[in-house]
């Protein structure tokens, strides 16, 4: 779900650029085809769940940044909370 917001939201703007990007301020992404846009949004909707940094460019992608570590840090809570039960 994440992933999809994250890939409809970095479509609608394209001002987003990955972090492997990001050296160059300049990125290909949205030339390249749907899968291999789908695919890097999630690779780094995953990395955001787990607290890594995307580099938000527009008010929205910092929303969805918060949004994603605090529920990313509420089911690893969860998680080792279960383990420790």
């Amino acid at each position: 779900m994440c992933s999809c917001v994250w890939f409809y939201e970095a479509r609608v703007y394209e001002i987003w650029i990955p972090a492997l990007d990001f050296g160059y301020l300049s990125t290909d992404v949205f030339l390249a085809s749907v899968d291999k846009q789908y695919f890097t949004t999630l690779h780094y909707s995953v990395l955001l769940l787990t607290g890594n940094e995307m580099g938000p460019r527009t008010d929205f992608e910092n929303f969805l940044c918060a949004l994603y570590i605090i529920m990313g840090a509420l089911v690893s809570a969860n998680i080792f909370g279960e383990m420790a039960v």
